[in-house]
């Protein structure tokens, strides 16, 4: 093949992905426009939940309501907002003239389905009937989380306490604890990342020589910790969650702040994926096996680009929806979960099962052909390096 023909066909390569990052810019701001217009809201049913005793609800002021029964006051549903794992949580909080919390219910929630699952099977909503609006509400004090759904604990307390106290204070002036800034969290999960991340520096300013067994121990103590205890990887309900906006409080989510900060600082370094190849657990799984089966990289060529655009296709759709239905984990799609805190769907479970299998013959089968995360590094990357590109032609003009 000539010299003309192969610059011919980088132009038209040069021209598709053009237009096809183009595409996928305008069909995201597109869904999340979309989102925002179509979202709406009904809460009476929830006034109802939140206050079944009351005949009719008058609107005393945005978010505050006065329960009625035979026409006289019986109390008040204030409606409060507080960030979960998925997002914020918006709940209705019913409070009796005495300060007690007659009911609550949940207007909207965005979490993870079988995380909310669990919330629901642990009967944690309903712990907060027959307390005080002078209570504390505080995890680990007056209220026990949910094990492996404390971030969603967190936040429903968190509206929770902002509700009662608002209704003790303004409507039935109690001596109601001040609101506080949040703790900062920094905890065993904090304590890993931060030593992973400065075992990578390591290998890579002073002991290079070393490299394969740093990895290797950074790999393991990440499976085992992040993956098994705490079950945090990188999944892609959390991207969802900054694209949509819900960015929480950094005290209580600082795992998740360092964790972004050292993706997107070694990708601006070298356009790679630090994380991917020494921190992620279901990677760190996934080679287990692959040496105990003696796995090789498999990547027929015949087939290279069915592979990437079916694995670029299932999350650009699983972005689109995340953005138009406003839920950022309700098309999350990983199987994380389903290894390390045995939670998930059938067709998780399925599918896990097989990527476990494919693990013998091929090397992290689920990294090259259905992780989203690549694709999204591979979108961002195409933007860097048009970017040096255009800096670079204005240094030289």
């Amino acid at each position: 093949m000539n010299a003309p023909v192969i610059k011919l066909q980088n132009k038209k390569t040069a021209y598709w992905n053009r237009a096809l990052v183009t595409l996928t810019c305008l069909s995201i701001l597109a869904a999340f426009f979309w989102g925002i217009m179509r979202e709406s809201e009904n809460v009476n049913p929830h006034l109802r939940t939140a206050f079944p005793e009351a005949e009719q609800f008058e609107n005393q002021s945005p978010g505050n309501f006065i329960a009625l029964q035979d026409g006289h006051k019986i109390g008040y549903v204030t409606l409060s907002e507080a960030h979960g794992y998925g997002g914020p949580l918006r709940i209705a909080v019913g409070v009796d003239l005495k300060g007690v919390i007659v009911n609550l219910s949940m207007i909207k929630q965005r979490e993870t389905p079988s995380w909310y699952q669990r919330i629901l099977d642990d009967g944690f909503i309903n712990i907060f009937k027959g307390k005080k609006v002078t209570d504390l509400f505080q995890i680990g004090d007056d209220v026990d989380a949910v094990s492996g759904a404390t971030s969603t604990s967190r936040g429903i307390t968190q509206a929770v306490q902002s509700a009662s106290w608002d209704i003790g204070r303004d409507q039935l002036k109690l001596s109601v604890p001040k609101q506080q800034k949040p703790d900062i969290q920094f905890g065993l999960p904090e304590i890993v990342l931060g030593l992973l991340i400065l075992l990578w520096l390591v290998s890579k300013f002073w002991l290079s020589r070393h490299k394969k067994h740093i990895r290797w121990l950074s790999l393991l103590v990440s499976m085992v910790t992040l993956g098994f205890i705490y079950d945090s990887p990188l999944t892609l309900s959390f991207v969802n969650k900054m694209l949509l906006g819900y960015w929480p409080d950094w005290q209580n989510h600082l795992y998740w702040y360092m964790l972004i900060a050292f993706i997107v600082t070694t990708f601006i370094w070298n356009t790679k994926s630090v994380y991917c190849r020494w921190i992620c657990p279901f990677g760190t799984a996934q080679e287990c096996i692959n040496i105990l089966g003696g796995a090789k990289s498999r990547n027929p060529l015949r087939f290279k680009s069915i592979f990437t655009w079916t694995q670029r296709s299932l999350t650009w759709a699983a972005i689109l929806l995340a953005l138009i239905y406003r839920n950022p984990g309700m098309t999350s799609y990983e199987i994380f979960g389903s290894l390390f805190e045995l939670q998930g769907s059938t067709f998780q479970f399925i599918l896990l099962a097989m990527v476990m299998i494919a693990s013998v013959f091929i090397k992290r089968p689920w990294c090259r052909y259905l992780c989203p995360l690549p694709p999204i590094y591979d979108f961002f990357k195409h933007l860097q390096n048009k970017a040096k590109g255009k800096w670079n032609k204005i240094i030289t003009n």
